[in-house]
């Protein structure tokens, strides 16, 4: 199985907390949230490797901090695109199985992915599907074959993929869980984030640049209300 990760340019990463954050501010956490990310997956027992997929040159630098491969994209072009891309890499090398994993979901733990893994089994074909928090979305997939089905990822994504399976005459897998489930995009996701019990560099960079104390407050006016 491989990691597919994705990264987005740093300088366009959350515009949805433009209204809580800076942009220094905003770049700070999406590499917080990344360094998390990939400390959860170095960990993992059963992959073969992680690829990135990015044109942030700053990719480099975390690729060769987790000795991770990098695969340059050419043009910004969404995050299905990428994967795509990352998929058809694989196959190239031989590789039998993918799992899809965002940046933005500092509380994965390794134990997750690896349950994920577990779950889909070897077999073909199979797929697993973790929804995201709000259930619209799709945070991981786990697909062997690596090209099983088409990817529609965005704000509604779990729908398209669990029809995608079903076209296929597969029952998927579905699994939500805390961590990985917890994409963070939104000021309400930071809230849920702060309220979860971890001790992440992420939660350390929200609390040491006040951050999280902005947040609870606002929260606190809004019930106060």
């Amino acid at each position: 199985m491989w990691i597919i990760l994705p990264i987005k340019n740093l300088d366009q990463a959350k515009q949805r907390l433009a209204g809580e954050l800076s942009p220094q501010e905003r770049r700070s956490l999406f590499e917080t949230m990344l360094t998390d990310v990939f400390e959860a997956l170095v960990q993992t027992r059963r992959i073969s490797g992680i690829l990135i997929v990015s044109r942030e040159p700053k990719a480099a630098e975390f690729a060769a901090r987790y000795g991770a491969e990098l695969l340059a994209e050419p043009l910004n072009e969404g995050q299905s695109m990428a994967v795509q891309r990352g998929v058809d890499h694989v196959l190239g090398k031989g590789g039998r199985g993918i799992v899809t994993i965002p940046g933005d979901a500092p509380a994965l733990t390794a134990f997750e992915v690896d349950g994920l893994i577990a779950l889909n089994g070897t077999s073909e074909p199979s797929v697993t599907l973790c929804p995201s928090h709000d259930t619209r979305g799709t945070n991981c997939i786990v697909a062997t074959p690596p090209d099983l089905i088409r990817f529609h990822f965005g704000h509604h994504s779990f729908m398209p993929h669990l029809k995608e399976a079903e076209m296929l005459g597969i029952a998927p897998n579905i699994r939500p869980l805390p961590g990985l489930g917890l994409d963070i995009d939104t000021p309400e996701d930071v809230l849920k984030f702060l309220d979860m019990p971890h001790t992440t560099r992420t939660h350390q960079f929200l609390t040491d640049n006040g951050i999280a104390e902005r947040l609870l407050a606002e929260r606190e006016r809004d019930l106060g209300a």
